[in-house]
């Protein structure tokens, strides 16, 4: 005797729609998360009562930390391969914005042999990059 059996269809749950949906939050997150454009350097500025700059995009920003090493795009450089970089990037703008961020710790004298020598190399216009003053903050003495 034989007994007919009837073909059975794999119960399953479909994972396609649960993909799309995972595929469009993490598209979502990549699109809205904002990105700080502060690098991991960790440089404390000095204060200063105006702290406005008119920034571009090409803009030559250069660090120097605590212990005067210097860094150009969060990579760390000699002078020697800083002034390579300056002279790169001068001639790709002529009016390239040099901004030094240096510690309120960093020997004067080493800022101002960079600005020098960016000045040395074409860079015509210089900032100094600063912190807000705080309301409560000690004045400067002489003041």
């Amino acid at each position: 005797m034989r007994f007919s059996r009837t073909r059975r269809d794999m119960a399953g749950v479909d994972l396609t729609p649960l993909i799309d949906i995972v595929f469009q939050l993490v598209l979502f997150f990549m699109v809205t998360t904002t990105f700080n454009d502060a690098p991991g350097i960790e440089i404390e500025l000095p204060e200063a009562s105006t702290n406005k700059v008119i920034r571009d995009d090409q803009d030559f920003e250069i660090l120097i930390d605590a212990n005067g090493d210097i860094f150009v795009n969060s990579q760390k450089v000699t002078l020697e391969l800083l002034q390579q970089k300056i002279v790169s990037s001068v001639r790709r703008n002529a009016n390239v914005l040099a901004v030094v961020r240096a510690d309120q710790n960093v020997d004067h004298g080493k800022v101002v042999r960079i600005l020098d020598l960016a000045q040395e190399h074409g860079i015509r216009k210089l900032s100094i990059r600063t912190s807000e003053r705080k309301q409560d903050a000690e004045p400067i003495p002489g003041q």
